[in-house]
């Protein structure tokens, strides 16, 4: 689920980094990128929430999902 919270951080990140719509593509794979690594060998994630945190340091979130497991 991705919360529009985390759409206005992405827009706001490709629009620091002067890139246009297919920059949001591109950040959002690379905020995206260690957990579609990550999580699906813990069969007890389901889902994942993305919100502007997730955005703005992907690490430390999914550090926090992977602390809770």
């Amino acid at each position: 689920h991705c919360h529009r919270c985390a759409l206005e951080a992405i827009a706001e990140r490709a629009s620091v980094e002067g890139t246009g719509a297919r920059g949001l593509v591109t950040i959002l794979d690379d905020v995206l990128r260690d957990f579609k690594f990550e999580l699906p060998s813990h069969a007890s994630v389901t889902e994942l929430e993305v919100d502007a945190e997730t955005v703005r340091d992907p690490q430390a979130k999914l550090a926090a999902i992977l602390r809770e497991l």
